[in-house]
């Protein structure tokens, strides 16, 4: 459900977030039992797991994927690919998928097959000479007096677990580009990565191909917005359908986008400062299992511009800018008569604002059924006069001669 990932130079870290709770928690506990004067105090125990990745010359950012668990005919696809004469299980095996961007391999995916991990041979190799070295130190150390030396420089270096290697399952390659970083949407199924060349790459990581790709936005930052389409009648929360928008903000073009995700258009572009910062936390509590994180609430915003002005802009995407050409007009009429419906609920008085703001609502709907519904929301309105009523029809009557 969660997972805490540390990249070294050499080494990818990952700590499952309830586990480091627990541990933390002990630790507090220890501290406690030592302020009242036990002794008898030793570490809690952190479970954690240490990969050598394989294949890239350098590793500039990292994200995990989650677990994956491929369908049957992927497990016979790769077999036959890499092993035609290997067994195959009766359920195909999941696994932990990283994704890197760094040199050499500008992005490259890892699957670490969950369970217990046999060691490898220099481990034992190394193993077994640090137990015969130490045989042999303390063996000497009676005739020869320099065992007692060894054995305090021995205490006082920390053991550092080796590396489980983890080898590349697959890549995009490329010797020039050298990826800078890379960001995963909110539901996994895309990854957006920056480059050395001023290239904004989308990948699928289903597929594990290069999909699109963006030219002349050097210096770029990054983030993702995802949204659910509204609860229609007699709907349940998983018929919903979900849109994802990629948010690119390009610094030395003053200029923030919103595109599509996917192979879709370019919905908004904004003009701002070129001294911006683009944050979108896609991080939640940690210490949660699978019971605990379902009372807790979502973040307030997805992604959010920071002016060094000192304002900070959240971005809020409609879910019907998502849809097709054929559908967005009903789509986004829809959308107006809700916030119509909104906007005759939440006010209690006629005023100027309100009539106004109730005009250009319903002078904006482009289908008639639609703005007809509107305006039947208008004229069943209690609190509305009759004057209003009649300079609203007035307006759209207009708009109709017009037209």
């Amino acid at each position: 459900h969660e997972e805490l990932i540390i990249l070294f130079r050499k080494a990818l870290v990952t700590v499952d977030g309830f586990s480091l709770y627990q541990s933390l928690r002990a630790c507090r506990n220890q501290v406690a039992r030592a302020t009242a004067g036990d002794t008898s105090i030793q570490p809690p125990p952190l479970a954690y797991k240490k990969w050598g990745l394989q294949g890239q010359e350098r590793i500039q950012d990292c994200c995990t994927c989650g677990i994956d668990t491929p369908n049957p005919f992927d497990q016979m696809k790769s077999a036959a690919m890499m092993a035609p004469n290997a067994t195959l299980r009766p359920a195909p095996p999941t696994s932990a998928k990283y994704i890197t961007s760094g040199v050499s391999h500008y992005v490259g995916v890892y699957n670490a097959v969950e369970g217990s991990t046999q060691p490898i041979l220099s481990e034992v190799a190394f193993a077994v000479a640090s137990k015969l070295k130490s045989a042999l130190m303390s063996a000497a150390s009676g005739w020869l007096g320099f065992g007692q030396k060894q054995k305090e420089e021995d205490r006082s270096k920390p053991k550092i677990e080796p590396v489980t290697p983890l080898n590349m399952s697959f890549g995009l390659p490329d010797r020039l580009r050298n990826g800078d970083s890379i960001h995963l949407s909110p539901n996994n199924n895309y990854a957006a990565t920056t480059d050395n060349f001023g290239r904004v790459i989308l990948i699928d990581i289903d597929r594990g191909t290069a999909i699109r790709m963006w030219k002349g936005y050097r210096d770029a930052q990054l983030g993702w917005v995802q949204v659910k389409e509204d609860l229609q009648h007699g709907e349940t929360p998983q018929q919903r359908r979900v849109a994802q928008f990629l948010i690119i903000y390009a610094p030395r073009r003053g200029i923030l986008e919103v595109w599509t995700a996917g192979n879709g258009p370019r919905i908004a572009a904004f003009n701002v400062s070129k001294s911006c910062q683009l944050i979108c936390p896609g991080y939640g509590y940690l210490g949660l299992n699978n019971v605990t994180s379902r009372g807790i609430k979502t973040r307030s915003f997805q992604c959010a511009l920071i002016d060094p002005a000192g304002t900070i802009k959240t971005l809020d995407v409609p879910f019907h800018l998502a849809l097709s050409d054929k559908n967005s007009k009903r789509a986004r009429d829809l959308h107006l008569l809700k916030q119509l419906k909104l906007v005759l609920k939440d006010n209690t008085v006629e005023s100027e604002t309100l009539e106004s703001t109730v005009k250009s609502l319903i002078l904006d709907m482009k289908i008639s059924s639609i703005a007809q519904q509107g305006l039947e929301r208008v004229l069943s309105t209690k609190y509305l006069s009759v004057n209003v009523m009649r300079k609203i029809l007035q307006a759209c009557l207009q708009q109709f001669t017009d037209k």
